[in-house]
């Protein structure tokens, strides 16, 4: 049988078909032509990562890229301050720099207690007062990270000045004085120990005469070299008075701390005293207001 019958006509011999260009191949050849091809042949994917050319970039680095590493910035962390031996009859009374009013954490039988308040890195000190005139005070310094402080308190005190105690007696000079120098020290807005002197110098009299009790007073206050009050005043009683009266004069004040002058009076007795407090508690207090304007006026004179 001849080409031209076994394709039925659609492929003539090959001397014809040379001459006719009637080539003829069936499926099964033209699948395997088909897959010989594609064997050989790279696919897209191929052909694109191997003519894929290096990225390049006029940018700079960033922190996210491999070459420059990110870099963590320290963070400031405030200090963490826990005090070790801190009395707790103090607790509820602290101040900070003499300002502000401390929160101490944990619990009274707590050896080491925390404080709740912040507190800078540097030099601080913390205070609580026992009297008007009376306080201790502890020094510190804090540093970065955790600080654990053994509390030691010192104590400090004001001047304070008073006669005996008189009362009148016939053939007597009736007579009370005060005669006193000290030196102490007043803890600045800075936590500076500044050394003071004070020299309180009084006397108290009492004369009876016509029915009537005279109470005579005067007083020098020379603070570090300079008089700041310089005074004499006389009360007047009538014999049968049996009240008690008091009066309380202002003298002196600064940031820290007052001089005030104080006497009582109960029938034919007195005391006269010079006292010096905090300025914390200067409020306490019911100063007679017109006894300082007429001191002011002595003073300024």
């Amino acid at each position: 049988m001849g080409v031209r019958e076994e394709t039925s006509g659609k492929q003539s011999p090959w001397y014809e078909a040379s001459i006719d260009g009637d080539f003829y191949f069936n499926l099964s050849d033209k699948k395997k032509e088909e897959d010989k091809h594609t064997a050989i042949k790279p696919s897209a994917t191929q052909q694109a990562s191997s003519t894929k050319k290096p990225v390049t970039s006029d940018k700079p680095l960033t922190q996210n890229n491999a070459s420059n590493p990110p870099t963590r910035q320290p963070v400031a962390n405030p200090p963490s301050v826990s005090f070790v031996n801190l009395p707790y009859h103090s607790i509820n009374d602290l101040y900070l720099n003499g300002k502000t009013k401390m929160i101490i954490g944990g619990n009274k039988d707590d050896r080491l207690r925390k404080s709740l308040t912040p507190i800078s890195v540097g030099k601080h000190y913390m205070d609580h007062f026992i009297y008007n005139n009376f306080k201790r005070a502890s020094f510190f310094e804090v540093q970065s990270g955790e600080n654990v402080i053994d509390v030691q308190f010192t104590e400090y005190r004001l001047p304070f000045g008073r006669t005996k105690h008189i009362a009148w007696k016939q053939d007597s000079n009736n007579t009370g004085t005060i005669d006193r120098s000290e030196e102490y020290i007043i803890i600045n807005a800075n936590g500076e120990k500044i050394k003071q002197k004070v020299e309180l110098t009084g006397n108290s009299t009492i004369k009876k005469e016509n029915e009537a009790v005279t109470f005579n007073y005067k007083w020098t206050v020379t603070l570090n070299g300079n008089i700041i009050s310089k005074k004499s005043t006389t009360e007047k009683r009538p014999t049968t008075d049996n009240t008690s009266f008091e009066r309380k004069i202002l003298i002196y004040k600064d940031d820290y701390h007052y001089y005030y002058a104080y006497y009582k009076i109960y029938r034919d007795t007195t005391t006269l005293e010079i006292r010096s407090e905090y300025i914390e508690f200067l409020e306490t207090h019911d100063f007679d207001k017109t006894a300082i304007q007429q001191h002011a006026s002595q003073d300024s004179n």
